[in-house]
């Protein structure tokens, strides 16, 4: 509950929220703004961010199951070595 003059977490967290999609599509449209070459250089890093952002968001989301199932002393080795193989793929595969 608020006290009398101050706002509810439930506006600052809409605000936020408001803020933050405006910006990015600010941001997306200003990308479709740069030359031609800005944005043939810039697409396979964003597309490895992206890629990136949900493998993430799946492992961390796989987690609280897995630790339903598994105890932690053998998730966690596996969940390490997961992210491991992944950054050793990546760096072993041919950039195009």
């Amino acid at each position: 509950m608020s006290l009398p003059g101050q706002s509810s977490p439930i506006l600052w967290i809409i605000a936020f929220s408001l803020m933050g999609s405006v910006g990015v599509i600010c941001l997306a449209g200003s990308f479709l703004l740069c030359g031609r070459g800005i944005r043939q250089r810039l697409i396979p890093h964003l597309l490895s961010y992206a890629i990136g952002t949900l493998l993430g968001a799946a492992f961390l989301g796989l987690i609280p199951q897995a630790l339903d199932r598994v105890p932690a002393s053998g998730l966690f080795p596996a969940f390490l070595g997961g992210i491991v193989f992944f950054l050793l793929l990546e760096r072993l595969l041919p950039s195009t």
